[in-house]
């Protein structure tokens, strides 16, 4: 993703971060992008993850499952008020050699702090199966 891509989906600078982060497979980078106390709910109808902490101890558990990892690659950004709904496509090998491609749409809240205070995920999870 560069940012040239960023700038012609006008992605706000918060969810910007998300997603390039997303593609560094570092799991405090990404985590970072997220306000200390947020609620992530990846995907929508799993447990929901609560806090920055709990969201770099989950991404430090999933990420080296992957032997590579595109990262989150935006699509379209749908903006109202403080809400954002992205979609979004990924493709990943796992160490086991299996490939995979997905996408979804994420809802971001950024918050006051200008980090995302809220995500709720929606894609088929039964792909990492």
């Amino acid at each position: 993703m560069t940012e040239t891509h960023l700038r012609q989906i006008d992605l706000p600078a918060p969810v910007a971060a998300y997603f390039a982060a997303s593609e560094s497979g570092d799991p405090r980078a990404w985590s970072a992008t997220l306000a200390e106390d947020a609620v992530v709910r990846d995907p929508v109808g799993a447990p929901e993850v609560r806090g920055r902490a709990a969201m770099f101890e989950r991404l430090s558990g999933v990420l080296p499952l992957l032997a590579a990892f595109s990262g989150l690659q935006p699509d379209a950004v749908h903006p109202g008020g403080d809400s954002f709904a992205v979609s979004w496509h990924a493709t990943a090998t796992t160490v086991a050699g299996k490939d995979l491609a997905w996408s979804g749409i994420s809802i971001f809240t950024v918050g006051d702090g200008g980090l995302i205070a809220a995500m709720d995920t929606y894609f088929d999870a039964s792909i990492f199966a």
